[in-house]
């Protein structure tokens, strides 16, 4: 508001009073004269364009349509008959139609103002799914100015995808590519908002249309998607529309380098294809596929090194062999057995099918028992010898029970059946009795039920 009221302030600099005095209709073309040059600063040579075509439309008007200001003075106005007779208009029909003439002229000359400045944005309208969306475009907004362009998915709801900023270089032209790999096929719109400082733009495009355009699933590939290296990359597949005719295809390398075609291939009968490529590293590799129709889609197949198993070496273990040594053995007469070269520990285990009983002495000469296992499972047992010599008791648990028993000693040296009895079992050379009460009990149950027998 404040720049227009200084332009018009400023209109009085450039009157001329000789021609106001000879034609006052000419006089206000000076005064507009310095509101443009005003609006246009420094320009100098546009406001004298600009009013040297304002000011032969007026010349124009005033040569044709001449209408002077209410003047009584027929000396100062010549042509003021003249002018009556032509227009045949009232006095005050002809000074609104000189306003709003003028007024015409000045808004027409403004809008050629605000509409110096256009941007126009140009984009296909239909894109193949995973071919790249170029967007070029074109202006003359000083350089410097930086433009969004931003593509949206324009389908019931309104969603932006992606956005790109072009900082302008002048009135050049400039490109912006938006990558649709990703994207569904459908309807989206590329579109540069509003410019902060240039809300008019005149005569520009800033929306365009475009189809995103899927065509993946006119082909099923056969072929794994991952596969090991063995110098050659697998292509199988099958295009039902595409039957007895060819499939052009290009394989990109991990390197983005073009590793075949592109080139055409048959199609069979049923629209099935098969390629071996041959390749040289592994890694991913994207396959592309285009008919006479377009282009089809890529797809990426993943190339994994060969696996070569690789050997680790192991330390292994010292085996420990068991020795062994066997004896016959009942419950009156018990199997003894010694065991030497003993380092630290050694375990000991029974042969099954028996339920053996084992008895060894402590450190400190006490007898232990080990009966946990039962007639199907060995006895085993870990005995800390100390380096010492380890002496064996064994014999069943049954009265009925009696048999060959085997002893085996892992750990140890040697094992051996010991003639006599060591002196550590001296004092219990044979198992200690059972107690008679569940024999008392088993003859007081006979006794009983024959005297059953008896009464009935």
């Amino acid at each position: 508001m404040n720049r227009a009221v200084f332009a018009l302030a400023g209109m009085r600099v450039y009157r001329f009073p000789a021609l106001h005095e000879q034609d006052p209709v000419i006089s206000p073309i000076f005064y507009w004269r310095g509101f443009f040059r005003y609006l246009w600063g420094q320009s100098h040579q546009k406001t004298i364009e600009c009013s040297k075509g304002i000011f032969i439309l007026f010349t124009v008007f005033r040569e044709r349509f001449f209408v002077p200001f209410p003047d009584t003075s027929q000396d100062r106005f010549p042509a003021k008959n003249r002018c009556k007779r032509m227009t045949g208009f009232p006095h005050t029909y002809r000074v609104r139609l000189r306003s709003m003439t003028l007024m015409a002229v000045i808004l027409l000359s403004l809008a050629g103002v605000s509409a110096a400045y256009e941007l126009s944005i140009y984009a296909p309208m239909d894109v193949q799914r995973g071919m790249p969306l170029v967007v070029n475009g074109t202006s003359n907004l000083p350089a410097g100015i930086s433009v969004d362009v931003v593509l949206y998915r324009s389908e019931y709801v309104t969603e932006e995808i992606a956005r790109e900023t072009v900082t302008l270089q002048g009135p050049k032209e400039f490109t912006v590519v938006f990558d649709t790999q990703d994207l569904t096929k459908g309807q989206y719109k590329v579109e540069v908002p509003g410019i902060q400082g240039y809300a008019f733009l005149g005569n520009s495009t800033t929306i365009r249309v475009v189809r995103i355009i899927d065509r993946t699933d006119e082909l099923t590939m056969k072929s794994p998607r991952t596969q090991e290296m063995d110098g050659t990359l697998e292509l199988r597949g099958i295009i039902p529309g595409l039957r007895n005719a060819g499939v052009q295809v290009q394989v990109i390398g991990p390197d983005n380098e073009v590793v075949f075609g592109p080139e055409f291939i048959a199609t069979l009968y049923d629209g099935s294809f098969s390629k071996e490529i041959r390749i040289d590293v592994p890694g991913t590799y994207e396959v592309s596929f285009t008919d006479n129709k377009g282009y089809i889609g890529t797809f990426p197949f993943v190339v994994t090194p060969k696996y070569e198993p690789t050997t680790v070496p192991t330390t292994q273990e010292p085996r420990i062999t068991a020795v062994t040594a066997t004896a016959h053995s009942s419950y009156d007469r018990p199997a003894y057995f010694t065991v030497t070269g003993a380092q630290a520990k050694v375990k000991i285990s029974t042969s099954a099918g028996v339920d053996w009983v084992i008895e060894y002495p402590d450190d400190k000469g006490v007898i232990l028992k080990v009966n946990n296992k039962g007639q199907i499972d060995p006895e085993e047992v870990t005995i800390d010898s100390g380096a010492a010599t380890i002496y064996l008791k064994v014999y069943p648990y049954r009265f009925s029970d009696e048999g060959d028993v085997t002893i085996f000693a892992e750990g140890a040296e040697r094992i051996g059946v010991a003639t006599d009895i060591p002196p550590v079992f001296a004092a219990t050379a044979t198992p200690t009795p059972k107690s008679a009460l569940p024999v008392f009990l088993a003859l007081l149950a006979l006794l009983a039920l024959g005297m059953k027998k008896a009464f009935w």
